[in-house]
């Protein structure tokens, strides 16, 4: 209950802030984002993952890691484990969930599940991990792997029932979401209803069936209504994304980095979050001059329907944000 009151007043004052267009924040972000690899197994069509070089990528080294929740520790809420790539792909992310919640810190993880096992499986849910999403595009084996490339429609779906299983079995409180990018799905009744048949009586929290986003314009997602005016991005108040080689930006939709604001091997996360490039970001972003930023200018966040600054497709979960934390 404590921490439930916490967070929620965290939410009042960064809204608060957002709201006055404050271009320097006297609290810690609510949310970081830290990228255990950028390495993914899959090369899906909607993801920009899958054009980038593979030499460039790597794996986010322990040291690093250490140093970076050990400053966030009492700070925030909670950290996403995952970013570009495959979290699972990180040999030490089971370990990764355990040395969070041993600095009180809620994990959550985003997956496309095909590399989980069951002893993974296990793994991450006696280590602790709170919440947990699993992207499956599709509600049958063609749709599923037209959409997520490299991927096995039976082994990915059975890696997520086992994992159901197992958290079944533990009696965890895991929260599960299954999460589907709408590829012209929505109408399929029928086939939803029979592939959601494979979850009877297991505990799955949530079914997410989500309008795919650009990628900062990095994606075309051509025939998205806009309104009339953009919001001021909200994401330089809110939250955090740390690259694997310690490079830090604004937020996940700058898929490549073109906006650096430091590197956490070098500076903290609190000189990051009010330097100059942070402040000066908040207060043409307060200005709708997005035009300065590339990834930016096209992306389609900004002008999606809200409420308040928050896209309404986000609103519940933005309200249930609270109730899923312990």
């Amino acid at each position: 209950m404590i921490k439930e009151i916490k967070h929620l007043h965290k939410l009042s004052k960064i809204y608060r802030y957002y709201k006055s267009g404050k271009t320097v924040c006297d609290y810690t972000p609510l949310r970081i984002w830290l990228e255990p690899t950028d390495k993914c197994n899959l090369a899906c069509p909607v993801c920009i993952n899958k054009d980038m070089p593979e030499k460039t990528k790597g794996i986010i080294q322990w040291q690093l890691f250490h140093k970076i929740i050990d400053q966030l520790a009492g700070e925030i809420c909670d950290i996403n484990l995952f970013h570009r790539g495959e979290p699972l792909l990180h040999p030490q992310i089971t370990d990764m969930v355990t040395y969070c919640r041993g600095k009180g810190l809620n994990t959550r993880m985003h997956s496309n599940a095909t590399m989980l096992t069951e002893t993974l499986a296990e793994s991450l849910i006696r280590n602790g991990l709170n919440y947990i999403s699993f992207s499956f595009d599709g509600f049958d084996k063609e749709t599923y792997e037209k959409n997520r490339v490299n991927g096995n429609f039976e082994i990915t779906l059975r890696n997520i029932t086992n994992f159901l299983k197992i958290k079944k079995s533990l009696n965890s409180d895991t929260f599960v979401v299954l999460q589907i990018i709408d590829h012209g799905i929505k109408k399929l009744h029928e086939e939803k209803t029979k592939f959601l048949s494979n979850f009877k009586d297991l505990p799955l929290n949530k079914v997410s069936i989500r309008t795919p986003h650009n990628w900062g314009g990095g994606i075309s997602t051509k025939g998205q209504e806009r309104p009339k005016n953009p919001i001021a991005c909200t994401f330089p108040w809110y939250g955090l994304t740390i690259f694997h080689d310690g490079k830090v930006v604004p937020c996940s939709q700058d898929y490549i980095g073109v906006i650096d604001l430091g590197d956490a091997k070098k500076q903290t996360i609190s000189e990051i979050w009010n330097g100059k490039a942070m402040q000066d970001l908040r207060a043409n972003f307060t200005k709708r001059l997005y035009n300065q930023y590339s990834p930016c200018a096209k992306c389609d966040r900004v002008w999606r329907k809200n409420i308040f600054g928050v896209p309404v497709e986000y609103i519940g979960t933005f309200l249930k944000e609270a109730k899923i934390r312990k």
